[in-house]
């Protein structure tokens, strides 16, 4: 008994049964190329026109929102408000601060994403420099200007020191007296000159000579004074010894070459 079921394997099937190819996306004809063309172009624009309805929604929104004033149920606006803000009125305490809030500034594009942000960033970062170095130099100037009057101001006591040396050596000289009080009351000797260049003295000292080493000249300077003041009644800015203590206080000016 032949089945009724015709037989796809058969050469009488395939050719009555001519093949399509049904590949999907071929297209068979010009005519149905176009059609599909048209139907893709339309879609894209139709896709568009969203994504540009879609921004355009959503700049309006925006737009609205930042425009709109906080009203009294916003909880920062009542809190402002509790702590004295009047509508309308600056902040702070003068009430001369801003009134409106600073802009938001929306960025529509990728181009350069974070660039502007870097650039504000660098351009703050030059002004600071800026700023700094500015600082720094006014510091610099101004340490420099004091480091020179001060080395100038030692200079000055180094010779004022010396001065009062020699004076101290001659007025004690002619008084018998045959010791300074302090070594350095009197101008160093040629030979200990020599030696101290040379050489360090590996010598026991006392506590009170170890003290005056850490003097500083201006220190120096005026306890010499004082012992030229006291003992010989004599003054190295006036360069006068004077007859006693009242001529001494009555004529001279005062103890430091400033006072001269």
């Amino acid at each position: 008994m032949e089945s009724d079921e015709p037989d796809y394997m058969s050469d009488d099937f395939l050719a009555n049964h001519p093949t399509e190819d049904v590949r999907p996306g071929l297209l068979m004809s010009r005519a149905k190329k176009r059609e599909h063309e048209a139907m893709k172009r339309s879609h894209e624009n139709q896709e568009q026109q969203k994504l540009l309805n879609k921004k355009l929604f959503q700049q309006k929104t925006r737009a609205e929102g930042l425009n709109k004033p906080i009203d009294s149920t916003n909880k920062g606006y009542a809190l402002l408000q509790k702590m004295g803000y009047k509508p309308g009125t600056g902040i702070g305490k003068n009430e001369t601060g801003r009134t409106e809030p600073i802009g938001i500034s929306i960025k529509n594009d990728r181009k350069g994403l974070g660039r502007e942000n870097a650039i504000k960033e660098v351009n703050a970062l030059k002004v600071a420099l800026g700023t700094k170095r500015m600082r720094t130099e006014s510091i610099s100037v101004d340490d420099y200007r004091a480091r020179v009057a001060a080395e100038a101001a030692e200079r000055q006591a180094n010779g004022d020191l010396r001065s009062s040396q020699r004076v101290c050596y001659e007025l004690d000289s002619k008084e018998g007296t045959t010791e300074p009080l302090e070594a350095w009351f009197w101008p160093p000797r040629e030979e200990e000159t020599k030696e101290d260049d040379e050489r360090e003295e590996d010598i026991s000292e006392s506590d009170s000579d170890e003290d005056i080493k850490e003097l500083t000249v201006l220190e120096k300077l005026k306890l010499v004074t004082v012992y030229l003041r006291s003992a010989h009644l004599y003054c190295v800015w006036c360069g006068v010894q004077y007859d006693n203590s009242e001529d001494l206080d009555q004529s001279c000016p005062g103890s430091t070459r400033e006072d001269h």
